[in-house]
C-alpha cells in the first residue's frame, strides 16, 4: 500500500481530486462514521474536491497503524492527522481502509472515518512528522490468515441462523447480524447505511434528521418482498484475516412473490468486541 498512499499524498498537495478519485473502486463507499455514506467514484470525487478546497494543500500523518490482508483484500487502520501546508488548524481522526484487487490493481473499496476534529494538542514538529513517516515505512502487514475452510466454518452457523430468521420474518434478529456502521450496496445503484438509525417499521418514513436510505429499512423491504426467502449459495470463495472474513458467491433466492432470482454477492464480516457482523455487503441481481 505504501506506493499508493504516496500517490494520494501527492494528489492531496496538488489538490487533484480527479486523480485521487482514480484510486477508488467504481463501487466504492466512503462512510463518515455515525453520519452518512457516499457511494460511487463520481460522488466521492465531488466530496474530495470539497475537502481539498476547504483545507488546501496538505499532508497526512499517520500513527497506530494496523495492516491485515487476504488474497483479494488489504485492510489498513490508523490514527490520522491532516496538516495544512499553509498553516491553520491540524485535524485529527481515525480511519479504516479496505482495498480490493481488481484486474491486478488495488483500489480503495470501503473507507470509514470519524469526523475530523481540530487537534487541540501542540502541533508536531517537522522532526516528529518525519518520525511518523519513518514508522509508517517500517510497518509490516500482519501475517494472520485463515484458510477458506476455517472462514466457512465460522460463517456457516451464522448463515444458518440468519436464514431461519429470514424465513420467519424476524426483522430484529436479522438486523443483529449487521454492523451498526454497516453498508448494503446494490451494485451501480445505491447504498444503504447504518443499522442503528433505521426504523423498525418498513412503512415509516425517515425524518429529516435521518439518512434517506438506511440499511435496516433495506433489509425489511427485501424480506417483505421475498418472504419466505430460503437462499442457496454456490461458487463460494472464503477469505479471512484477523478481524475480517469475506465471502464472494452466487446466491439463489426463492420466494412466492418473485419466484427464483440469482445474484452475485460480496459480504465482508467485521469482528468488534469478539462478535462477527456484516460490515459491507454488495449484491447485483442477474437479469
Amino acid at each position: 500500500l505504501k506506493p499508493i498512499y504516496t500517490k494520494f499524498d501527492e494528489f492531496s498537495k496538488t489538490g487533484d481530486a480527479d486523480a485521487a478519485g482514480k484510486l477508488y473502486h467504481d463501487q466504492a463507499v466512503v462512510v463518515e462514521k455515525g453520519e452518512k455514506a457516499t457511494f460511487g467514484r463520481e460522488e466521492i470525487v465531488k466530496m474530495l474536491k470539497e475537502f481539498f478546497e476547504k483545507v488546501g494543500p496538505h499532508k497526512f500523518v499517520t500513527s497506530n497503524e494496523s495492516y491485515q490482508g487476504t488474497d483479494d483484500y488489504l485492510i489498513a487502520q490508523c490514527d490520522v492527522e491532516v496538516h495544512p501546508e499553509k498553516g491553520g488548524d491540524i485535524l485529527k481522526g481515525k480511519t479504516l481502509h479496505i482495498w480490493k484487487k481488481q484486474d491486478g490493481n488495488w483500489l480503495l473499496y470501503h473507507e470509514e472515518y470519524e469526523k475530523l476534529i481540530i487537534n487541540s494538542e501542540n502541533c508536531e514538529s517537522p522532526k516528529a512528522i518525519n518520525n511518523h513517516q519513518k514508522e509508517k515505512i517500517n510497518q509490516r502487514p500482519k501475517a494472520i490468515h485463515y484458510s477458506g475452510q476455517e472462514v466457512k466454518d465460522v460463517l456457516t452457523a451464522r448463515y444458518d441462523a440468519m436464514e431461519k430468521h429470514c424465513q420467519t420474518g424476524d426483522i430484529e434478529k436479522v438486523a443483529e447480524f449487521y454492523h451498526s456502521d454497516g453498508v448494503m450496496i446494490e451494485r451501480g445503484v445505491s447504498v444503504a447505511y447504518g443499522r442503528a438509525q433505521a426504523p423498525t417499521d418498513s412503512l415509516a418514513l425517515p425524518t429529516p434528521e435521518e439518512p434517506p436510505i438506511q440499511l435496516l429499512k433495506e433489509v425489511v423491504d427485501l424480506m417483505e418482498i421475498n418472504q419466505p426467502c430460503p437462499f442457496e449459495k454456490s461458487n463460494e470463495k472464503y477469505e479471512g484475516c484477523e478481524d475480517f472474513l469475506i465471502l464472494t458467491c452466487d446466491s439463489t433466492l426463492s420466494s412466492v412473490k418473485r419466484g427464483t432470482e440469482t445474484a452475485k454477492v460480496i459480504q465482508i464480516w467485521k469482528k468488534d468486541q469478539g462478535k462477527w457482523t456484516i460490515y459491507h455487503e454488495e449484491y447485483e441481481v442477474k437479469k
